[in-house]
């Protein structure tokens, strides 16, 4: 049994603390492999706040891989409203459709390198039924609710809790992992969990970058036309309007819809248009992306059945179970909450590591507004790549990217992947998150260089104030020491000057004080920033959040025709 506080009752609430034998997974319709039997796995619906409020998770672990049980890597997808089990069953889980009614092992596998926890999240999403009254309405409420939902989840498998915790995720999870680093981070010491690093795929983490970069990212696709540009540079202007007020929102009406604009307009065909999460990819009108992968179909009918939910132990399922719930989303719509930048840099900051990978052919959180956002934070005591190691990185010889890393800050861009980078390049994935956990790799059967960065070491913490006072301090008194010589050589020549300008000094005090009415009747723009410049390298941004929090917009006129940089983003949905 367990105490929970339900807030706007004041009351305390006892829940029943489930055993770990009570998730047990067996096995699940449709797998075949010998594969299959060397998994350990656990999943169902855990009580957070109520027997009523629950949220699934599914923990895949291997049996068979003695080498990296010192970790524990958590997957989050996005949305707001996304299943999770996209990953178990579409990206990086063991677990393959090949066929409507076949499962096999998926080759590259997370499970064949770590023990994952895949988790629904906020309530609403996927199997995490609740009342409808529990929704977070912030992301602070649902950060708040996946921190309980991890101490009861430690209370039932409390041999994982002294494992270092890498909380991974893509899309909208760019938001929810700097959010929930940042609540760990506050714990008291006592309970804190042992987070050891951060990874974000395709990530929606600094929204103004992200919408500012959809015209950019076209061009540079060749798929940018003069009727698209046009179109949305007026949606650009009106979106860099609203985020010069405070506070700056994860997201915003006017600028959702400029990533429409190409959608809706910049189709190769009547009725057709690209792919949102695939620019290599077409659609049908007004789907753009909705119905891909190809697997979603079989895997949506799947996890409708009633065989398969009680295999994993769904004992309140929703009426129709979708990959992406409405309510989850429109709950979260108003909400006003800062940019997940802030809390990301303040991770950075505490020396947790933090790696961006990001699929290049993806248009929703794409990798131009990913560099932009990078050379437009300032944490470790310096704005963006400053001193960085730049490297091709290689899986066997062959390209398929490049990493740069910087003070904590790792930036791998992965070559023809998607915003789902698991449903292209499942290799790259288990090869990134091998090397940036510096986990063994005994068990993988492929080379890369990746592995030899060690981009997770060196993570510079800033100066402490002690030591900045103290050089400061120094630093002035060796200028005194300096100003004093020099005034003591000149003596005579600076006497000789000040006699004789005494002698000629004229006091007008009508000019004066007209110059001084005059000077006071002009506004001083000098310091009111209206418009910002991007660059075309992350470590020229200048700065779109300043140091109050405010924020500033965009002015540079581009390569071809006009000179700002679009951005688009519809509401992320994996």
């Amino acid at each position: 049994m367990y105490r929970v506080r339900d807030e706007a009752a004041g009351t305390n609430t006892t829940v029943p603390l489930p055993n770990k034998a009570e998730f047990a997974v067996r096995r699940i319709p449709f797998q075949e492999g010998r594969e299959f039997d060397a998994l350990e796995q656990y999943a169902g619906q855990l009580p957070v706040k109520s027997e009523k409020d629950n949220m699934f998770f599914w923990l895949v672990t291997n049996t068979t891989n003695t080498h990296n049980k010192d970790k524990l890597i958590i997957w989050l997808n996005g949305g707001p409203g996304c299943t999770s089990l996209d990953g178990v069953f579409l990206e990086n889980g063991p677990y393959q459709f090949d066929g409507p009614n076949r499962l096999r092992f998926r080759d590259y596998s997370l499970s064949q390198q770590f023990d994952v926890l895949y988790i629904d999240q906020p309530y609403g999403t996927g199997f995490s039924v609740a009342n409808t009254e529990s929704y977070a309405r912030t992301y602070k409420e649902s950060t708040q609710t996946l921190v309980e939902f991890l101490r009861r989840f430690y209370d039932v498998f409390p041999d994982l809790r002294q494992r270092q915790l890498y909380v991974a995720g893509e899309s909208e999870a760019g938001t929810y992992i700097p959010y929930l680093a940042d609540a760990i981070l506050k714990m008291p010491a006592a309970e804190r969990f042992a987070l050891s690093g951060l990874m974000i795929g395709n990530g929606w983490i600094d929204p103004l970058p992200m919408y500012m970069s959809y015209t950019e990212v076209l061009s540079r696709h060749g798929l940018l036309t003069p009727g698209v540009y046009s179109s949305t540079l007026k949606l650009m202007d009106s979106c860099a309007k609203e985020y010069k007020r405070a506070p700056q929102p994860v997201h915003t009406d006017v600028c959702e819809r400029i990533p429409m604009v190409f959608l809706n307009e910049g189709g190769p065909a009547p009725g057709m248009c690209y792919n949102m999460y695939d620019l290599r990819l077409t659609d049908t009108q007004p789907s753009c992306g909705m119905n891909w992968p190809s697997e979603i179909g079989s895997y949506t009918e799947y996890l409708n059945r009633e065989d398969v939910q009680k295999s994993i132990n769904v004992r309140r399922a929703p009426a129709v179970w979708t990959e992406c719930s409405e309510l989850p989303n429109k709950k979260l719509k108003n909400d006003d909450s800062p940019p997940a930048s802030i809390p990301l840099r303040n991770a950075l900051n505490s020396g947790v590591p933090v790696l961006l990978f990001v699929g290049k052919e993806d248009y929703l959180c794409n990798y131009v507004g990913t560099e932009w956002s990078i050379g437009n934070m300032t944490w470790a005591g310096g704005q963006g790549f400053v001193d960085s190691v730049k490297s091709e990185w290689r899986i066997n010889g062959q390209v398929v990217g490049k990493v740069e890393s910087d003070r904590g800050l790792t930036y791998a861009l992965i070559y023809n992947a998607s915003h789902m980078v698991g449903v292209d390049r499942p290799r790259e994935i288990l090869d990134v998150f091998t090397a940036f956990t510096n986990a063994s790799a005994a068990n993988l059967r492929f080379s890369s260089t990746f592995r030899s960065l060690n981009p997770t070491i060196d993570v510079p913490s800033p100066p402490r104030s002690s030591e900045l006072g103290k050089w400061l301090g120094l630093g002035f008194l060796l200028f005194l020491v300096v100003l004093f010589a020099l005034c003591f050589k000149c003596r005579v020549r600076i006497f000789s000057w000040w006699k004789q300008s005494q002698d000629s000094q004229r006091l007008d005090g009508v000019v004066a004080r007209r110059g001084y009415d005059r000077m006071h009747d002009v506004e001083d723009d000098a310091f009111m920033m209206s418009e910002f410049t991007f660059a075309k390298h992350p470590a020229d941004v200048e700065g779109l959040l300043l140091d109050d929090g405010s924020a500033s917009s965009p002015d540079e006129d581009m390569t071809v025709h006009d000179s700002r940089r679009t951005s688009h983003i519809a509401s992320p949905n994996t």
